[in-house]
């Protein structure tokens, strides 16, 4: 889905607000506590992300897709 000068990856339905810090070099860090359900091994979990960026079209810049496999 383009949007804001980029292209928008995770269904805007989808989009939970993880608010995060970003040092220097433009990195984060985000721990997630998942239950200890059966069903969520071998999971895919898809990310996005995105921050307030002036210098681009639309003032907002997006991350690649993400994708987090839950395992053991």
């Amino acid at each position: 889905l383009p949007i804001l000068g980029g292209t928008l990856l995770v269904g805007p339905s989808n989009l939970p607000d993880f608010p995060l810090t970003f040092d220097g070099l433009g990195e984060a860090t985000l721990e997630l506590d998942l239950p200890d359900v059966p069903a969520l091994l071998t999971a895919s979990l898809y990310f996005q992300g995105a921050r307030i960026d002036t210098l681009t079209v639309g003032g907002v810049s997006l991350s690649n897709g993400l994708r987090l496999r839950v395992c053991q």
